[in-house]
């Protein structure tokens, strides 16, 4: 094998390895959270919500996770009916700023009031129950990927509860070089391209 040979297999790898490198730990932050859905405008069980927003947290490696507070949930009804009872709509939206490019979603849910026995009790026990877990790609070629767990939740008519989600880093995202770093290393090759000419020459 020639000289010429052994440099450009050696830069072949490190390009190789500058265009599909992995990251050590990734950064994510909640910048934004919307609710929507029947269960906040709805003339059975009506719920308020209360974002926590910015929430930002770190994920090492692929399998790690992390349960943090997400927003806070309650109802102003002091009487439940059987309207109250039947499952209503909620859905929440997360946009997150961290890492680039923006990425984000929505994890739907319901909210209910209890059984028969709450309403004849008057004992107001609303629920919100998600439907299922929800995964957000990210990163410049759309591979990493985030598992969005939201946590069952009873809240009550006379106090604020706090919602819980478990968030798990399911697969890290491929760095793609910089501009200026593509560019050196195009020079790079060209410049052992006019070398071997020279010596040729």
């Amino acid at each position: 094998m020639t000289f010429g040979n052994l440099m450009r297999g050696a830069m072949l790898g490190i390009a190789l390895t500058g265009l599909a490198t992995a990251a050590e730990a990734t950064t994510f932050r909640i910048s934004n959270m919307t609710f929507s859905g029947a269960a906040l405008t709805d003339a059975g069980l009506k719920v308020e919500a209360a974002s926590l927003a910015p929430i930002e947290f770190t994920l090492e490696n692929a399998g790690d996770w992390v349960v943090l507070d997400v927003f806070q949930i309650w109802t102003n009804e002091q009487d439940l009916d059987l309207s109250d009872i039947v499952g209503q709509q909620f859905s929440l939206g997360l946009e997150f700023d961290l890492p680039a490019p923006p990425f984000g979603g929505s994890v739907p849910g319901e909210t209910t009031g209890g059984n028969i026995l709450d309403w004849v009790f008057n004992n107001v026990d609303p629920e919100i129950e998600w439907l299922n877990s929800v995964i957000f790609n990210f990163g410049a070629l759309g591979d990493g990927a985030l598992k969005v767990t939201m946590f069952d939740t009873h809240f009550s008519n006379n106090g604020v509860t706090t919602v819980r989600g478990k968030f798990k880093l399911l697969a890290e995202a491929t760095e793609v070089p910089e501009p200026a770093a593509i560019a050196l290393l195009g020079t790079g090759l060209v410049g052992l391209g006019l070398l071997r000419r020279r010596r040729m020459a």
